[in-house]
């Protein structure tokens, strides 16, 4: 923990230049080389050190499939700058954990969920082949299969107090990143050139103006505010169950204080979709722990703090809701039958993996889309018109087994020590709702983070504490 505070304090140290208009690639570069001695020294646990490394740096943006290319190109497909050292770290963690023997057999649950990937990785194939860029289309099919493989890592390391606790650890310190990043970019309303490593295409923020008052979309570290959206949404339930789980009020105050950071980053990101599965998941985490977990008067403490920013933020939210343009609701509208056609034209393999935007003029002869050119928002269909029947039914089978196994751990019994647990099950839950009404989950840090908490909830009922009858609880997460 010692030596991941002072690579923390490094990394904020080298970040600093970067806020007043430095190269984000310098940092990363002093980052990585600064964390391989961090790693490499002592000996012992280096895998668990290598997986934490990585999930600190899988808030960064590793492929832009919105805009053009950055840092280079893989056939055609646009490749940021932290694609290199994030996989670099990715296949040291790999590497370390079967040197050192690390590398456990996944419970009946995430045995399953490998199932799973396995089979959407499978049916989905051919459709790689019939693109017109395969290497393209091979880099989007891997995705899946490197999220599996994390969230193997992150499995086998949960199992023990030190590992689960260092993870949750790196995560935190990424949501901090992201929560201190979205508030500058609304105080200085500049993507401040985070976007992709300093090499982003987007160079300004989504705008609103508000009774002459200008609204920024921040999008944090990953650019597109709805994929930031994502992030939070997934963050914010584990956040939470931390918070619930503490017992010393000063670290529950704190953790309580990150979360209302990470409420106002989701408003920042003014995404109506994501601030609606908020409420349909977070909403009733929070009141229940309200009813059956938090003493009643800081229950009633928690509903004013809570009262008190819905005020706050009310003008902003409402304007947003109301008086913001209708024409992006009506453009998905006509992304479904687009991709129902492309099904109907191409019903086996689809039109390729990656390329329904690049189709989207055959499908649209009165252009009704314009110059939208994003994939249909909702990740089956979108699977579905890529990849045929075949990628229709693999993901059928992904998101309805990653659905089941999250909902069954939300609906499992327990008390204050299983809230760590519930609250990462209600986020896993969150992103897949959002994923019905959008496709963030083709980009690499939303699949990641993905099967990062599959594997830590996971892991963690699995593990020597979940043998002796128990889940972790407050006393083992005292410290991370």
């Amino acid at each position: 923990m010692k030596r991941l505070g002072i690579g923390g304090a490094i990394w904020l140290l080298a970040l600093a230049p970067i806020l007043l208009g430095a190269p984000l690639k310098i940092a990363v570069a002093v980052w990585c080389l600064i964390s391989t001695a961090i790693i490499l020294v002592p000996p012992g646990r280096r895998a668990q050190r290598a997986t934490a490394i990585y999930l600190f740096l899988i808030v960064f943006p590793m492929v832009d499939y919105i805009g053009e290319a950055g840092a280079g190109s893989i056939g055609g497909a646009p490749v940021s700058l932290a694609y290199y050292p994030a996989d670099f770290w990715l296949l040291l963690a790999i590497g370390f954990a079967l040197f050192e023997r690390d590398l456990r057999a996944p419970d009946p649950r995430f045995r399953r969920l490998l199932l799973a990937a396995g089979a959407f990785s499978f049916l989905v194939l051919p459709s790689v082949f019939i693109a017109c860029s395969p290497i393209s289309a091979l880099q989007q099919w891997f995705v899946i299969p490197r999220a599996a493989v994390l969230g193997l890592l992150v499995f086998s390391q949960a199992r023990r107090r030190d590992g689960f606790r260092l993870l949750i650890a790196s995560l935190m310190a990424g949501f901090v990143v992201q929560i201190v990043v979205a508030a500058a970019q609304q105080a200085l309303g500049s993507v401040l050139d985070l976007g992709l490593l300093g090499e982003a295409p987007q160079k300004h923020l989504f705008k609103y103006i508000a009774h002459g008052v200008p609204l920024w979309r921040s999008g944090g570290t990953m650019g597109h505010p709805n994929v930031f959206a994502t992030y939070l949404l997934g963050m914010l339930s584990a956040v939470l169950g931390l918070t619930l789980s503490r017992r010393s009020p000063i670290s529950r105050g704190g953790m309580g204080l990150l979360f209302l950071g990470g409420l106002a980053a989701l408003v920042w990101s003014y995404s109506r979709a994501a601030w609606a599965v908020g409420m349909l998941t977070l909403g009733p985490l929070m009141l229940w722990a309200m009813w059956r977990v938090l003493p009643r008067r800081v229950a009633l403490g928690s509903v004013a703090i809570l009262a008190l920013v819905m005020v706050l933020v009310a003008p902003a939210v409402t304007f947003r809701l109301i008086k913001t343009e209708s024409s992006a609701t009506d453009v998905r509208r006509v992304l479904i039958p687009v991709a129902l056609q492309m099904t109907s034209v191409y019903p086996w393999f689809g039109v390729g993996l990656s390329e329904f935007s690049d189709r989207i003029p055959s499908f649209d002869p009165l252009r009704k889309l314009g110059q939208f050119r994003h994939p249909v928002h909702n990740i089956v269909l979108l699977d579905l018109a890529e990849g045929g029947v075949l990628g229709g039914l693999g993901s059928l089978i992904l998101w309805i087994g990653v659905l089941s196994v999250a909902l069954s751990g939300v609906c499992r019994r327990g008390d204050v020590k299983s809230m760590i647990t519930k609250g990462i099950w209600v986020g896993v839950v969150a992103m897949v709702f959002h994923n019905c009404v959008d496709w963030t989950a083709r980009c690499p840090v939303i699949e990641l983070l993905l099967w990062t908490l599959m594997g830590l909830a996971c892991g963690a009922s699995a593990g020597e504490t979940a043998r002796s009858g128990r889940s972790i609880g407050p006393k083992e997460l005292e410290h991370a």
